[in-house]
């Protein structure tokens, strides 16, 4: 049973931590300098998140579910792609259905993200139409099957690297996913409502991981591997997503901006470069 409480102690620590770390752009945007490049710093951090950590543990986890003879190619492959297609499909549903003249048969209407007011109903249908809110979530919830999985089987020391891994690399990152929403030009009641559910995702995950597991599951690393690479899939659609929506909103930031387009640009590369090289840095504080 101490395995249970450590558990839920992680996981509160976790969720405040991933909560603090996104309510910083909510709260003090307008009041920190050079506030739209945190955008772009952000948007380096999940493109290395997925380049260096998801994509790696997931290929990691395959070969260990695996050995002696290594996973088939078609595991690794197959869940990216899949991961990637399901979030396309996701993001041009509504395309999709006014190409089918489908959109008034099921009463399909878009939630205008920057609209005054908030309402439960209406944060829950704006998640839909937030491909960086579904991947995020997607992540938590792997994030929490793992580190479920390593307590329930006993194996506190991997927990606790794990632990370190994902606490570090949930503040940087609910940081730049608030920053992002914010960019997309959803109001803050929206993003903070976005943020909650994102810290909830992996504490609810990894504990009823370890309720299912001491019930009677076994151990699945088959599974979890796959779903590690599915969600790095996602990831990567969230990165061709934020990457397109940040740069047509580039005109935006030179009109209210005091440098030169050069000077910007210069800036928003050296904030993508910078936001790249800490998912570097905490892939060696997690080491093996």
């Amino acid at each position: 049973m101490s395995s249970f409480v450590d558990l839920c102690i992680v996981s509160v620590v976790m969720m405040v931590v991933a909560i603090i770390g996104g309510l910083i752009p909510i709260k003090l945007g307008d009041k920190l300098p050079g506030f739209n490049y945190f955008s772009y710093f952000g948007m380096g951090i999940l493109i290395a998140t997925a380049l260096v950590i998801i994509i790696p543990e997931g290929v990691k986890t395959l070969y260990e579910a695996t050995s002696p003879d290594g996973p088939e190619a078609w595991s690794i492959g197959l869940p990216l792609i899949f991961g990637f297609v399901i979030m396309y499909l996701q993001d041009n549903i509504p395309m999709l259905l006014e190409a089918w003249n489908l959109k008034s048969k099921i009463n399909y209407t878009e939630v205008d993200g920057s609209a005054p007011g908030f309402s439960i109903a209406h944060g829950f249908k704006s998640i839909l139409q937030s491909a960086l809110t579904l991947g995020l979530l997607l992540h938590g919830i792997i994030d929490g099957i793992s580190l479920g999985s390593s307590y329930a089987l006993s194996k506190s020391h991997i927990g606790l690297i794990m632990f370190v891994v994902i606490v570090v690399h949930k503040l940087p990152t609910s940081f730049s996913f608030t920053s992002i929403l914010l960019k997309e030009g959803f109001s803050p009641q929206i993003a903070q409502f976005h943020l909650f559910l994102f810290a909830l995702t992996t504490p609810l995950a990894a504990i009823t991981t370890y309720l299912i597991i001491k019930v009677g599951a076994h151990d699945s690393q088959f599974v979890i591997a796959l779903l590690f690479l599915f969600s790095a899939g996602t990831f990567l659609y969230v990165i061709h997503h934020v990457m397109s929506n940040v740069g047509h909103s580039k005109s935006d930031d030179l009109h209210n901006s005091t440098n030169t387009p050069e000077q910007s640009s210069a800036l928003e590369f050296l904030a993508t470069l910078g936001g790249a090289c800490l998912p570097i840095l905490v892939s060696f504080l997690g080491g093996d």
